[in-house]
C-alpha cells in the first residue's frame, strides 16, 4: 500500500520515456501518473507543502497541454486526432484525482498520522 506513489511515478516515467519513440504514447497521461504519484506520497505532509507541490503541477501541466495543442503535426491523421484526446482525457482524469487527493489536506479534514 505504501509503494503506490513510487510505483505511479515509476510508470509515468515509463511512458513519458516511451513517448519519445512512439507518439501513440501520451505524454500527458506519463505527466498525469508522475503528479499522482508524487501526491500519494506527499499526502500526509502540511497543507503549505501540499498547496506548493498542488500548485507547481498545476502549472507545469497546463504547460505541457499547451506545448501538446501547439504542436501541428499531431493531428495529420484521423488516428493522431483520437489519440490525442484520449491522452487529454487521461490525464485530465488523473489530474482531478490529483486535486481529490489534495483537498482534504488543504481544507483540514483527518489527516493521517506521518
Amino acid at each position: 500500500m505504501a509503494l503506490r506513489g513510487p510505483f505511479a511515478i515509476a510508470v509515468g516515467i515509463a511512458v513519458m520515456a516511451l513517448s519519445l519513440t512512439a507518439e501513440q504514447l501520451g505524454v500527458l497521461t506519463g505527466f498525469g501518473l508522475i503528479a499522482l504519484g508524487a501526491t500519494m506520497s506527499l499526502s500526509r505532509k502540511r497543507p503549505v507543502v501540499v498547496w506548493l507541490h498542488l500548485c507547481v503541477y498545476l502549472l507545469l501541466y497546463g504547460l505541457l497541454a499547451g506545448a501538446m495543442l501547439n504542436r501541428v503535426d499531431l493531428s495529420t491523421t484521423p488516428l493522431a486526432r483520437v489519440l490525442l484526446r484520449l491522452d487529454f482525457a487521461a490525464s485530465f482524469i488523473l489530474m482531478v484525482a490529483v486535486c481529490r487527493l489534495s483537498l482534504p489536506v488543504l481544507l483540514g479534514g483527518p489527516s493521517r498520522s506521518e
